[in-house]
């Protein structure tokens, strides 16, 4: 998986293609699966890479009740639908939406316990700079979740190894590859974690078995 498999960035996001993407896939069921395997904290503090419509967002608010949750879209029109949305919901005040890509996130160094990317990592313009920069905001020892639906995987010619291997490139530790199902939608969950040096301020720990 390389740059070359973003075949849609921002610049090539009109207006009328955020629409249509929000309309279609806004609420896909693999927002809500994903937030739903997550062992979560009410403490945690989210960043949602490639957040669209904050879908994902809106449910993790359910568990995290005392964190934050933040959203990050590079598509100004695609944070203008999400802002929208998040104001119909209960608590969607908390919910924080920030204009910014996955390569250069507006977010302070550490300051994130879980991070996601839900069918958006296909997208990353560059796909080594974004897992630089989620490195960067997570605390060491913090979680990174990366969803991919297998009709996403097989139209951009990737899979499931090609997952695992720019996360391991990118430093992280390996944790659970799981594939989860719900009717016609099938999709990976990747879970790798930020190394932990000895000293300093980490996220509190969590379960995260070894991959087979």
């Amino acid at each position: 998986m390389s740059a070359a498999d973003g075949q849609l960035h921002s610049e090539h996001w009109s207006d009328e293609t955020a629409e249509w993407y929000a309309s279609e896939y806004g609420e896909w069921p693999s927002n809500r699966m994903t937030v739903e395997a997550i062992d979560w904290r009410t403490d945690d503090i989210v960043v949602d890479v490639g957040c669209g419509t904050a879908c994902a967002l809106r449910h993790a608010a359910q568990h995290v009740t005392r964190g934050r949750l933040i959203g990050c879209d590079p598509v100004p029109r695609m944070i203008r639908i999400a802002r929208k949305q998040v104001a119909e919901v209960p608590d969607g005040e908390r919910i924080e939406l920030i204009e910014c890509s996955p390569g250069a996130l507006r977010l302070d160094d550490g300051i994130a316990t879980v991070a996601m990317a839900i069918n958006s990592l296909h997208h990353w313009e560059d796909i080594a700079g974004g897992l630089a920069e989620v490195m960067r905001v997570l605390l060491p020892g913090g979680h990174l979740h990366v969803a991919e639906d297998h009709e996403m995987q097989e139209m951009h010619g990737t899979g499931t190894d090609d997952v695992r291997a720019v996360l391991r490139h990118a430093g992280f530790i390996e944790g659970t590859a799981r594939v989860l199902s719900q009717g016609e939608v099938v999709m990976d969950l990747h879970t790798a974690r930020k190394p932990s040096p000895s000293g300093g301020r980490r996220a509190p720990p969590r379960p995260s078995p070894t991959l087979p």
